[in-house]
Parts: structure tokens; sequence; C-alpha cells
């Protein structure tokens, strides 16, 4: 019998030929309406990959939605530069027309369920997007001038505006919660929308990796409560700051805490569990393309429990609108914020 699973790892292993062929059947339809796309081939070529990993990460999901809201996004991005809801639309539609010639009538049937809502929902009109910064109050205001100081390319002012907050009384766990927090999603809000450019966002990222190391120096730490947090953001994910904000925020809590970044192997997590004798291991996904290293991942470390039992807590992006794939995934739990991991390892571990 034929699963959602299956056909997953099917779209899986034939990307490269399905998004070839995807891209010549766009390009030739719209160069045939007289409407040649300047994008070109490659570029069209290169959307499908994505779309169509987007796609299987859907279907081993069962979920359409994640590929609707993944399309959703997509189109705004492509919108704020140039690319019309309607092209993305032409763009869906060719691509489930390759589905149809190149799958057998179950495979395409399937596919087309989780096609269908998103090719309608580019008939609807986009919602961009708006500001996370609250500049009603004082915090939302920082996060604000450290945001500008950034766009600016004044680092070290950025920086010195959060820790001179601090050194004048602002607790470290709200500077990261509702200063640092917030200025990177409305960063990363402002590429989206097209509103910074690529080095931009990136230059961003480098100056707040930096006030976070310069937080952790000032904040007040715990006394040790015997365990261990083990924190990595899961192979393919690169996005590691909120990984990296939250294994903090459990040291300054009295635990020992390794933090192993992004894009890290499951193989390497699950012997680092080992070697540092992990009491809790907290994984980050953000896209839903990242959702099988998360499975991957703890698959391995269960396959070694009887070396070193842990509790596995998930979160990021890819969880957010479908909470219960924690589970489905093989995650103990979810957390859906800073404060509700905290919580969760406090109640696990309590003495």
């Amino acid at each position: 019998m034929l699963t959602n699973q299956t056909l997953s790892g099917v779209l899986s292993q034939s990307v490269n030929g399905l998004a070839a062929f995807a891209a010549e059947e766009l390009t030739s339809r719209r160069a045939a309406a007289g409407t040649p796309d300047n994008a070109g081939f490659r570029y069209w070529q290169v959307f499908y990959e994505a779309r169509i990993n987007d796609l299987a990460a859907a279907l081993d999901a069962g979920q359409p939605r994640l590929f609707t809201s993944q399309m959703r996004w997509c189109r705004v991005a492509m919108t704020a530069r140039g690319v019309e809801s309607e092209i993305v639309r032409d763009a869906l539609v060719a691509l489930r027309d390759v589905l149809e010639t190149q799958m057998d009538e179950q495979s395409f049937r399937m596919a087309e369920a989780f096609l269908h809502d998103a090719i309608n929902d580019c008939d609807n009109e986009l919602e961009l997007p708006q500001t996370l910064l609250d500049v009603t109050h004082s915090l939302g205001r920082l996060a604000a001038q450290f945001v500008l100081a950034v766009l600016e390319g004044r680092r070290r002012e950025a920086c010195a505006l959060v820790t001179k907050a601090v050194d004048g009384g602002l607790p470290v766990k709200d500077a990261y919660l509702h200063v640092v927090v917030p200025a990177v999603r409305e960063i990363g809000r402002m590429w989206h929308v097209g509103e910074v450019t690529v080095a931009e966002e990136h230059f961003a990222s480098d100056t707040a990796q930096a006030l976070i190391a310069q937080l952790q120096e000032r904040a007040d730490i715990a006394p040790p409560i015997g365990r261990t947090l083990l924190a990595a953001s899961v192979a393919g994910n690169r996005h590691d700051m909120g990984t990296r904000i939250l294994a903090n925020l459990f040291e300054m809590e009295g635990w020992r805490v390794v933090c192993l970044g992004g894009d890290m192997p499951g193989a390497d997590v699950a012997q680092a569990v080992i070697d540092f004798e992990a009491d809790l291991l907290l994984l980050s996904a953000t896209l839903h393309t990242h959702l099988r290293a998360v499975e991957r991942t703890v698959q391995i470390v269960r396959q070694r429990r009887d070396e070193r039992a842990v509790r596995v807590l998930v979160g990021g992006l890819a969880f957010d609108q479908s909470p219960h794939l924690a589970k489905q995934y093989g995650a103990d739990a979810y957390a859906g914020s800073a404060e509700e991991a905290l919580h969760t390892g406090r109640g696990w571990f309590a003495t």
C-alpha cells in the first residue's frame, strides 16, 4: 500500500529530474504565451528543487497545510523581489501537470491533494508580515534602536545600547527575550519582504551573536543543579541563534550546558549525549524539510538509550503550526517559547 511517507521518499529521490522537467514546462509555456520569464530556466529549476522538497516534507508529515503555508511564505518573498503571484501559481500548475505525466495515478492523486490548496491559495491576496516591534514600551523601543544601529552599520553602538541597559539593571533574561529575539525576528521579517539585503541580514545576525556572548558574560548563574542540557540545531538547519539563547537561559538556571550550534549530524549529537551524559536534549528545526533530520537524530539517540537515557524537547518554526508533530517525529515534547522550554525542563527534572 502506498503511503504518504513512501511517496515523500520517491519525490525526494527524484527531485532533480522532476525540477528540471517542471522548469522546462513552465518556461516553455510562458514563452509560448508571449511572456518569457527573465529569470530563466536555472532560476525555476532551483525554485522547483526547493518546492518539491517542501511538498515531500508535507507529505511525510501528512499535513497539506504545511505546503500551503510554505508557499505563502515563498510568495511573499518572491513578490517582494518582483515575481507576481500569478507566475507562482503558474509554476505550481506546471509542477502538478509534470507530476501527472511522471507518476502513476495513485501517486499523482496523493500529491495533487497537497498541491490543490496551495494552487488555490495563490488567488488570495497576500498579507505581508507586520513588524513585531512594539515601540509603545521601553524594551520594544530598545529593540528598535538596536535594529536601527545595526542597519546603519554601527555594530559596537548597537551592542552597547543593550549592554548598558543591562548594566543599569535590565535583567539579562529580559534582554534576551524582549530585545534580542524581537530584533532578530524583525530583521528576518525585513529580509522576507525585501526591505533589507542578504548582506544586511547576515551583518545583523553576526552582531546579534556578538551581543548574545556579551550578555551571557553579565548573566547571574544559579548554583549547579546537577543536570546537563545538550542543545543543537539538526542537520540542515543552520539557524542556531534561538538554540544558543535558550541554552544560555538554561545555564542561568544552573544547568551545565553543551551547545553544539547549527547543522549537527544526528550520529554526532547522539555520541555527544553519551559523552557529556546529557539529561535533556534540545533540538531545533526551522523548516519542515528539517523534520526528517529530527526523526533520524532522535532514532539514533533512542538506539543508545541503554547507554544514556535522555529526554528530548524540540522547538522551532517547523513545529509551530503543528505541535503534535513533535511526538510524531519521536520527541518527548514540544516547546513553543523559551519560557515553555524552561518550564518543561524544570518539571521533568524537579528535585
